[in-house]
């Protein structure tokens, strides 16, 4: 009989102090994968329970920053004056 993978939810604050509820699976192999709902294209993983929580940190917030460039440059683009 194959055991279940434990999935436990957790939050994970950014350094903006914004919190993202996270899915922590502990995987059968070992280490662990963290998702988040909130940004379904962050899926980090980690060896450890700290070092999956920190990767999963380090991609929200390169997530964000991304998200942040684009909307900067979407503004360049549609709200430049004289247009």
């Amino acid at each position: 009989m194959q055991k279940q993978k434990s999935t436990k939810r957790h939050e994970i604050q950014i350094a903006a102090g914004t919190k993202y509820a996270c899915h922590l699976e502990r995987e059968a192999e070992g280490g662990y994968t963290v998702t988040c709902p909130a940004l379904p294209a962050v899926v980090a993983y980690g060896d450890t329970l700290e070092e999956a929580r920190a990767n999963a940190r380090e991609a929200i917030e390169a997530w964000n920053e991304e998200g942040d460039r684009l909307r900067d440059h979407y503004h360049a683009l549609c709200y430049t004056e004289g247009l």
